[in-house]
């Protein structure tokens, strides 16, 4: 599969994590969650992420960073889709077992925090975390 590459500037460097600017792209334009992603808050036409400094780059280098285009689908599946469907779930047992509709409502919710759950103990470790951001590819 293919990867997704995008150019940025290396704006701090904290131990071996270095934060990167960089300009949302046309990637971006086709994201559904455009209007509202700002991950570390900076300017509405650019953004920020921290990625491994594994090429020892200094602030104010412009560096090429990479993530496979599988992995982001596999992000998204588990950050929307596990939580979404566990919340489904939840409201489908109630329903089925005939509880009520607030207890259907409550079993929603809980498959929503079981999702939830589900996904913060699979992306707890670093290593889990790692697999799923952009690598420092090269120095520009």
């Amino acid at each position: 599969m293919a990867e997704l590459r995008e150019e940025g500037v290396v704006v701090s460097v904290a131990g071996g994590v270095a934060r990167v600017r960089i300009a949302r792209s046309g990637a971006c334009g086709s994201c559904a969650s455009r209007g509202t992603c700002n991950p570390l808050g900076v300017d509405e036409g650019e953004m920020e992420v921290e990625v491994t400094n594994r090429l020892d780059a200094r602030p104010g280098q412009r560096v090429v960073l990479a993530i496979e285009e599988r992995q982001v689908l596999k992000g998204a599946l588990w950050f929307y889709l596990l939580p979404l469907v566990t919340f489904f779930a939840g409201y489908g047992v109630a329903a089925r077992l005939n509880a009520g509709d607030g207890a259907a409502i409550l079993a929603a919710f809980a498959g929503l925090a079981a999702g939830g759950l589900a996904v913060y103990l699979r992306f707890r470790s670093r290593a889990a975390a790692e697999a799923y951001r952009p690598q420092m590819v090269r120095l520009v």
